[in-house]
């Protein structure tokens, strides 16, 4: 209920707020909404006063007194603090607030906390600028006509049980649905039986049919009826009509299931199962029986199955899955068929046709100017065509604006098969002995003339034999240029340093810095000669000081030195420290069996006058018995002058050292001399004689005769017949 107070020109503000609390007065636990208007939209009645206001009480209006009640204050700023003296309790008020009661004062509010309740014949009135939400969110719960409040129903809810939800449906009973002339719009329409009249007659009469019955319209005002799957026609023209792109699908409810299955009508039947047409009704393709081209009659044209995969039936000759011909003078141009993908708008995106010769592919786009281009192709060819030998080729070409490009032909050879790149003639694979690089250009893959470089970009080349024209250059850390020259026979390459060429030296030629060689095994390092040649040869220079070879241990306190002026020391070192070492060992060894008088010679020489290398000193040693288990050895000293003479001889008896001198057979040392006196080596005084006279001196006899035993036997033994040989024979 609203109240509108229009003031008396004659009144002051005091008297207005005085009509006002008398008016509130009238009311018992109402609510009023008070506007006031200016005094431009004052409509005043007679005497200035708003028609049915009481007259204001009297006051003096000088401002000067006091107002008790619901109103309080000084006449001159009076305040409203109470409804029918009630507290009222308003803070700061926004848009929209109401005053309500809260059982114990008046407050402001946004919120409705109480029912409300609207008289009959009472409407809500909502505006017609933004509108009026109930419920401004969707887990907000409502609920009509004493149902429990829910929130909004979701999505898939049914329809009609939303609404008995909400309370604005009864439950209970069959619900008709009246469109009153509107599309019914749903994805499936399930009834036990349906009736659809009017233009469209659909009754199916009460059944619903058997599996795979077809329902076939008897025309308008009839019903129509299920008629057995392929047991009865439709008569007539099925056209459809589709509303958009992707209506008139033809989709199973079952993976089980065909799509759609087209039948021969007979073994015999010669129209085509399906075609597509023109407009004007002329064939555009078409699929029916293949006859005349290498397949009989009966046989099925192809299954489609879903994915676009073709798969053709198990039948005596169905080795296509899919077979399409176009007669040469066909129109559409030179493709048997073409497929194509566009974008939403119809436009091309790309597309693939078959040759009309050859039924190769060709890959078609569109450039910047929307004209398509063949950007590639395939291009199947016979080789020879001969029925007994014949062979293939198909080539893989790129084009563009200049022309064809073939950048990979394959085909068959008769045993093996051949390819070639960027238009060179297929060959088959090179062998494992053809050169690298002519087996590149014979694929195609490397162009002929010109000398070829080689960059393995820091790796590794490993081969049998690299062979290079006159000269040849390896450089970086190990520098070899040769000078451009091959070198003469037996010629070295010689280092001079990095960045310096290598260059070829003849030998004997000299060496410069060290040449170190570090065997990995104990069998490297070995010089072996490939013919009957000095394996190694050491010659010293002119005026040569230092030593010709040395080969020594670690400490060089060890080894065998060899002087430049050909003399030699050997050096043995080892931990013995109380017996002696076997520094020099010659050896004879055979290939056969030693026998008596097999042995080693060992000579010492020296240049004479006229001749270098004579021989001064000569040992012998041989075998006296080559038994290995009785062996004896002999050992011979020789002396020379214009021929060898033997001055010594030692030899062992098997249980003694032997003895021979200036060539008399070596004999083991003699038994103690046998005296005729005592054995003494003081000579005897001879009596009678006195030395210190004059004249001749002659020894006793008697005296003489003891000597004799003792020289006899001397010189027997120092003899060469049977003693040492130190005397001539006797």
């Amino acid at each position: 209920m609203a109240l509108e107070f229009f003031p008396h020109p004659a009144y002051d503000p005091d008297e207005r707020l005085r009509h006002i609390e008398s008016f509130l007065s009238l009311f018992s636990g109402r609510l009023a909404t008070i506007a006031t208007s200016d005094q431009s939209n004052l409509d005043t009645a007679p005497g200035g006063i708003a028609t049915g206001l009481p007259a204001p009480p009297p006051f003096g209006g000088g401002g000067s007194g006091f107002v008790n009640g619901d109103v309080t204050g000084p006449d001159t700023n009076t305040t409203v603090s109470r409804l029918q003296g009630q507290t009222l309790t308003i803070g700061t008020p926004t848009t929209g607030d109401l005053i309500e009661w809260d059982g114990s004062a008046f407050v402001n509010t946004a919120t409705l906390h109480g029912t409300l309740t609207l008289d009959d014949a009472v409407n809500l009135v909502v505006g017609t600028a933004t509108g009026t939400q109930i419920g401004t969110g969707a887990t907000q719960k409502l609920a009509f006509f004493g149902a429990t409040p829910i929130v909004r129903p979701g999505a898939t809810t049914d329809l009609r049980q939303a609404l008995i939800n909400l309370g604005l449906y009864t439950t209970g009973g069959a619900s008709p649905l009246d469109l009153n002339g509107g599309t019914l719009t749903a994805n499936q329409l399930t009834t036990p039986l349906f009736v659809i009249n009017a233009t469209g007659e659909v009754d199916a009469s009460g059944s619903a049919g058997a599996v795979g019955d077809v329902l076939t319209s008897n025309g308008a005002g009839a019903a129509a009826t299920w008629q057995a799957g392929g047991g009865g026609s439709l008569t007539g023209a099925v056209i459809l009509a589709p509303a958009a792109l992707d209506r008139n699908l033809i989709q199973p409810t079952n993976d089980a299931y065909h799509a759609a299955v087209i039948k021969a009508h007979s073994p015999t039947q010669t129209a085509d199962w399906q075609q597509w047409r023109e407009s004007d009704d002329s064939v555009a393709m078409a699929v029916g029986p293949q006859s005349g081209y290498n397949f009989s009659a009966p046989e099925t044209a192809f299954t489609s199955l879903r994915a676009g995969i073709f798969d053709p039936p198990v039948t005596s000759n169905a080795n296509q899955a899919l077979y399409a011909r176009m007669s040469q003078s066909a129109p559409g141009g030179s493709w048997i068929c073409a497929f194509e993908t566009s974008d939403a708008f119809g436009n091309l995106i790309a597309g693939v046709g078959l040759d009309l010769f050859t039924a190769g592919p060709d890959f078609y786009q569109p450039d910047s100017v929307s004209v398509s281009r063949i950007v590639a192709d395939l291009a199947p060819a016979f080789v020879d065509n001969t029925s007994a030998v014949w062979r293939g080729q198909i080539s893989i070409r790129a084009r563009d604006f200049g022309g064809i490009r073939t950048g990979v032909t394959i085909e068959g050879t008769g045993t093996a098969p051949a390819i070639g790149f960027l238009g060179a003639s297929a060959v088959v694979r090179p062998s494992s002995t053809t050169d690298l690089r002519q087996a590149l250009i014979d694929l195609g893959l490397y162009t002929t003339g010109g000398a070829s470089p080689l960059n393995l970009n820091s790796g590794t080349l490993t081969a049998g034999q690299i062979t290079t024209g006159a000269s040849f250059t390896v450089k970086s850390t190990g520098e070899i240029d040769a000078n451009g020259s091959a070198g003469s026979s037996g010629n070295y390459l010689q280092s001079t340093g990095v960045g310096t060429s290598a260059a070829w030296a003849p030998f004997p030629a000299t060496l410069s810095g060290d040449v170190i060689l570090a065997p990995a095994s104990s069998v490297r390092n070995v010089i072996t000669p490939t013919g009957d040649f000095i394996p190694l040869r050491i010659t010293g220079s002119v005026g040569q000081v230092n030593s010709l070879l040395i080969v020594e241990d670690s400490t060089q306190t060890a080894g065998l030195e060899v002087f430049s002026d050909g003399s030699a020391q050997l050096k043995l070192k080892n931990a013995v420290t109380a017996f002696p070492g076997a520094v020099w060992t010659l050896a004879h060894n055979s290939t056969g069996t030693p026998a008596a008088n097999f042995g080693t010679i060992f000579e010492m020489a020296a240049g004479s006058s006229t001749a270098p290398t004579q021989s001064q000193l000569k040992m012998i040693t041989v075998w006296v018995d080559a038994t290995h288990a009785s062996r004896k050895a002999r050992t011979q000293f020789y002396a020379f002058d214009t021929t060898a003479r033997e001055a010594l001889r030692l030899e062992a008896s098997g249980s003694a050292a032997m003895l021979g001198v200036l060539g008399a057979a070596a004999i083991a040392r003699p038994s103690s001399y046998t005296l005729a006196g005592t054995a003494t080596r003081t000579l005897p005084t001879v009596a009678g004689i006195d030395n210190l006279q004059p004249g001749s001196v002659y020894a006793r006899q008697v005296d003489l005769a003891a000597l004799e035993g003792v020289v006899r036997q001397l010189i027997v033994d120092l003899a060469s017949t049977s003693g040492f040989g130190f005397l001539a024979a006797s």
